[in-house]
């Protein structure tokens, strides 16, 4: 009886710890790299876990193998406020995942705060109090899925973000096509980015002139008013 009840005070003790505490991969000044917001300085704060498994992840480290430390509100509140950048970068990881964290966050600590998130967990309490949010539907090269249902859900609440879709291959382009057919009449009410994806092995050059091309000989992706093609700029500069 006692083995039990010390299991269960373990355990219960393990909950209190992740409720309150965040498990951080790393926090970094840098300048945004990517999607509209690209060139902003920001402080970035990357979340350890993720809920999907991208063949092409660039920081499969937040996730799987990495290290990672807890970061209590308190120590969180204490470095956006010595900080000297007043835009705080939510990334992962998939950062949804720890929505609640958030959302106390910023009831407590001022700032401007942008969200990147694959899309697939909802977060009600979270979307009205973001100041930007990137949804990055998984398309097939990734090895994931998407949920259209949430990205549709997302669109329809978000007051100011963007859908970044990182392209490796001609398929991806064209179910990013299909996507963006899916939301109707409400797609240009966020941006829409086309990233082409950093392939290991591979020349990150070869593939943005892949993308490039692809959307320059496409009627339809001409014809959207709030397409951008954006590059990781990081990537190209040898950046954070």
């Amino acid at each position: 009886m006692l083995t039990k009840n010390r299991t269960v005070a373990n355990s219960l003790f393990f909950c209190i710890i992740i409720i309150v505490k965040l498990p951080v991969s790393e926090t970094f000044y840098s300048i945004q790299g990517e999607g509209v917001n690209v060139g902003r300085p920001a402080l970035f704060i990357r979340v350890y876990g993720c809920n999907k498994r991208c063949v092409w992840c660039d920081s499969s480290y937040s996730y799987e193998g990495g290290s990672y430390s807890l970061f209590s509100e308190e120590r969180v509140i204490r470095m956006i406020e010595q900080s000297f950048v007043k835009t705080v970068v939510l990334t992962g990881g998939e950062p949804a995942i720890y929505h609640d964290f958030f959302s106390r966050l910023i009831d407590l600590a001022p700032a401007a705060y942008f969200m990147e998130t694959n899309g697939t967990i909802w977060i009600e309490d979270l979307i009205e109090k973001l100041d930007f949010i990137s949804i990055s539907p998984k398309l097939s090269s990734s090895g994931a899925d998407f949920d259209i249902g949430l990205i549709k859900r997302y669109v329809d609440n978000v007051h100011n973000g963007e859908i970044k879709f990182v392209i490796a291959d001609m398929q991806d382009i064209e179910e990013a096509i299909g996507i963006i057919n899916a939301l109707s009449n409400k797609k240009n009410a966020v941006s829409i980015v086309f990233q082409p994806a950093e392939i290991s092995g591979e020349d990150y050059l070869h593939q943005i002139q892949m993308v490039y091309q692809a959307i320059m000989k496409n009627q339809f992706l001409n014809s959207l008013k709030t397409l951008r093609f954006i590059p990781q700029v990081h990537k190209l500069c040898n950046l954070k």
